[in-house]
């Protein structure tokens, strides 16, 4: 079953199971701090921009949709969880 990662105050992208869990808990299974957890799932958003892309516009069009979700993200999470 896919466990996606959620937040009060915003609407995050479709994460992979193996990232929410990275983001909320450390390897001793204790949950992370919302700083700690903000920062691998933006560090997760930025690899959208990596890759081949079929235009530098499609690129930069990536580009700004991550500089734009990161900023919200930032500003407007209150808790993030699992579902």
């Amino acid at each position: 079953m896919s466990m996606n990662l959620h937040a009060i105050g915003v609407d995050l992208w479709q994460t992979p199971t193996w990232i929410t869990y990275l983001a909320l808990f450390d390897s001793n299974g204790d949950e992370r701090s919302l700083e700690e957890a903000l920062h691998i799932y933006i560090s997760w958003v930025e690899t959208h921009t990596e890759g081949v892309w079929n235009s530098a516009e499609d690129h930069e069009s990536m580009r700004e949709r991550v500089r734009n979700h990161i900023e919200e993200v930032k500003t407007d999470v209150k808790k993030l969880y699992m579902m």
